[in-house]
């Protein structure tokens, strides 16, 4: 790879934009916005007041700092399997200064942390705070030690995914009423849940893309340790598995649905089983399935738009 000069200003900024995954922020955006505006607000009874307007933005913008100081901290520790794996993506000591790195990301993750207590102040919800700040450590803690583990590692960053609608339900607790909290416990719990289990197969499919750069690096991920066949094996399974949950799921709901919203809730079940489709064989593809992974994700969390409310 050529070298790129760092003694432009303009270098850096563009390349800390491009390293905290824009796209990746405007998804984590549109999925609280989704799940708030697009399923609670339907619900009988959605309390009007609390986590709308300026509390909502908060609210996403918290999600948005913390994930995008994550991606930059895993930047910082990844850059020699970048320069394997993903050349294209290798930015640091490239385009973007190590210690521009590292200050950028402390500054964002601060300012991430100040704006969680902040929202936990106004929704007198102390649990607010706590786990903005749980969320930043395991961030920093998965790219410092926990990326090359085996199970930990995708474990960790699923419930990152994960922990999407559990902030939304930690935001809005105080607002509903006792008598609402299962219920709504039960509705974000069970989008965290998919997203835990598509958020885990994804991470495998990165770990079997990423095997060359990871065994240089020194990481022993479940990829590394036990080859791509095993790997391939053990993400089909999980997929077949999630899919035949989520199919038992919004199968049940289907008499409360139109046919336009059954279609549009069978989309996550119809890219896990596409997922594990594109893994047969001794060929399989892995870029295709990390996109496949990627969309069974989005779909989940569009869907709040059309589900029926509880």
């Amino acid at each position: 790879m050529g070298s790129i000069p760092l003694s432009s200003r303009r270098s850096n900024l563009w390349g800390v934009v491009r390293l905290t995954r824009p796209g990746n922020l405007a998804i984590a955006a549109a999925t609280m916005c989704t799940l708030k505006w697009g399923w609670l607000d339907r619900w009988p009874g959605s309390p009007a007041s609390l986590s709308t307007g300026i509390l909502m933005i908060a609210g996403t913008a918290v999600v948005v700092l913390l994930m995008a100081a994550g991606n930059l901290i895993n930047a910082y520790f990844d850059v020699d399997e970048d320069r394997i794996n993903r050349p294209e993506r290798a930015l640091v000591d490239r385009v973007v200064k190590r210690r521009v790195l590292i200050l950028t990301h402390q500054v964002i993750n601060a300012l991430g942390i100040i704006v969680a207590i902040w929202l936990s102040i106004l929704t007198q919800n102390l649990l607010v705070a706590v786990m903005a700040v749980l969320i930043s450590f395991l961030l920093w803690r998965y790219s410092a030690r926990w990326k090359g583990r085996p199970i930990v590692g995708n474990f960790v960053v699923a419930a990152l995914l994960a922990a999407v609608p559990l902030w939304l339900l930690l935001i809005e607790w105080n607002a509903w009423p006792p008598n609402e909290h299962m219920k709504l416990t039960a509705g974000l719990g069970t989008f965290a849940f998919f997203a835990l289990a598509a958020g885990w197969m994804r991470e495998m499919v990165k770990d079997a893309l990423d095997i060359e750069g990871d065994r240089a690096a020194g990481k022993n991920t479940w990829a590394v340790l036990h080859g791509p066949e095993r790997t391939r094996r053990r993400i089909v399974q999980g997929t077949l598995a999630t899919a035949a949950a989520y199919i038992l799921l919004f199968s049940s709901l289907a008499n409360l649905m139109s046919g336009i919203a059954w279609a549009g809730t069978s989309l996550p079940a119809v890219f896990l089983l596409l997922t594990a489709w594109s893994l047969r064989g001794a060929k399989p593809r892995w870029n295709k399935a990390n996109e496949l992974l990627k969309w069974t994700l989005v779909a989940g969390f569009a869907q709040a738009l059309w589900l029926p409310v509880l």
